[in-house]
């Protein structure tokens, strides 16, 4: 396994899966295993909890959503952000607060699902790449395993599309 992980790909640059995933990941604590710090949520009445690695959160307002303060994006760069959710609605889901059109739902299966996409900031900015509760009324809670957010300009992989890089990631995280 170790193997897969330290071998450079010729689709990722030359870079390995692990430089990718885990050396060039902007997150901090992107898997919660240092517990909340520094991840907040926006109403900042509630606070959410994380129990055995997974964040939990219910929202008390519409647009409730848990994020990393001071997130500053680069100009014209390319992102690759993904989260592992658990929800009862299809009104949660991962977004870019600069990007309104650029919601990717969960099922409302009420279990785990890998949600991802890539999007490009074109503006300067500070941002935010959050998992949102877009609902209005009965709340209940909505688990994060992880949430990552990968700068692909910058590591030279921009051509790739979601879908190639949902497999990478797959391949990191088997």
């Amino acid at each position: 396994y170790t193997d897969v992980l330290d071998r450079p790909l010729e689709e990722l640059n030359g870079l390995t899966l692990n430089q990718v995933f885990e050396e060039n990941q902007i997150f901090e604590n992107y898997n919660f295993e240092l517990g909340k710090t520094p991840f907040i949520l926006w109403n900042k009445i509630l606070d959410f909890e994380v129990i055995n690695g997974v964040a939990q959160f219910i929202a008390e307002i519409q647009n409730e959503r848990l994020y990393q303060t001071s997130m500053v994006f680069n100009h014209e760069h390319y992102y690759y952000n993904f989260a592992y959710v658990k929800s009862s609605s299809n009104l949660v889901g991962i977004s870019q607060s600069s990007i309104s059109s650029n919601f990717i739902p969960h099922s409302g299966s009420n279990q785990f699902e890998y949600l991802s996409s890539i999007f490009k900031y074109i503006n300067i900015y500070s941002s935010e790449f959050r998992v949102i509760d877009r609902r209005i009324s009965n709340f209940d809670t909505v688990y994060v395993d992880y949430m990552g957010l990968i700068d692909l300009t910058s590591l030279g992989i921009d051509n790739l599309t979601v879908e190639q890089m949902d497999y990478f990631y797959k391949q990191y995280n088997f």
